[in-house]
């Protein structure tokens, strides 16, 4: 057997690994329905402004689009938590969860 076909195999065994996993490491949508509501998951551009009115204005109003098109909580909702996080626990936050409950 000649060379080439050894290369060949090698690099379609080695990937076969990589091929499997990449199911496992998927980003989950923003949007997620639990058993008692909502979960949202709004990332920033870039640090999350966590105290400008307008920057969350943006994010809710994405929420409610979010929502909306997922034909949840017609007759509103209500938020019960949010959380900010970043990559690491001392980085600036980056991510902005929400937690809720359709009325």
């Amino acid at each position: 057997m000649n060379c080439r076909f050894f290369h060949t195999a090698l690099v379609c065994l080695a990937g076969l690994p990589l091929i499997a996993c990449t199911h496992a490491f998927q980003l989950r949508t923003p949007l997620v329905a639990t058993p008692d509501g909502f979960s949202y998951r709004s990332d920033c551009p870039g640090y999350c402004d966590l105290h400008s009115p307008d920057a969350e204005e943006a994010r809710l109003r994405n929420l409610g689009m979010a929502l909306q098109q997922a034909r949840m909580c017609p007759n509103g909702y209500l938020i019960v938590q949010r959380s900010s996080h970043g990559v690491t626990l001392h980085s600036v936050p980056t991510i902005v969860n929400y937690e809720g409950h359709c009325r």
